[in-house]
């Protein structure tokens, strides 16, 4: 018998060590594509088929905001984080700004966080 995760919840939490862990998951097709309705702007544009010589109205993506695009990203696959600290040994808090700013300038940190989620989509797709 085959089994399928329908809710979509797989977030799970993994250790960091020196006592931190990160709480991640997964994104779905469908969360990505909203996501890409919100950063990316569309344009259309009517071109001659030369086949059938016959205008079609061609749909495609004019400009993204990739900020924003890996704000949302991150913002969604990193559920929460706990024990982790800054230079001067204050809690570094869980949100938004942050995760993309550990995840572009702390390279051990991204590199767990994407091989975890590499993990949970391999694990997602066995089922």
């Amino acid at each position: 018998m085959a089994k399928f995760e329908l809710q979509g919840d797989d977030a799970r939490w993994f250790d960091l060590g020196d006592g931190g862990r990160v709480k991640l998951r997964t994104i779905g097709a469908e969360e990505f594509k909203e996501i890409r309705r919100k950063v990316a702007k569309r344009g259309r544009k009517f071109i001659l088929n030369p086949a059938t010589r016959a205008m079609e109205c061609v749909t495609f993506e004019e400009d993204v905001d990739e900020e924003l695009q890996s704000l949302l990203f991150w913002d969604r696959v990193i559920c929460d984080w706990e024990g982790l600290f800054d230079q001067d040994d204050q809690p570094i808090e869980c949100t938004p700004e942050n995760k993309v700013l550990l995840m572009d300038r702390v390279p051990v940190f991204s590199k767990l966080v994407a091989e975890k989620l590499q993990e949970l989509a391999e694990e997602r797709a066995v089922g």
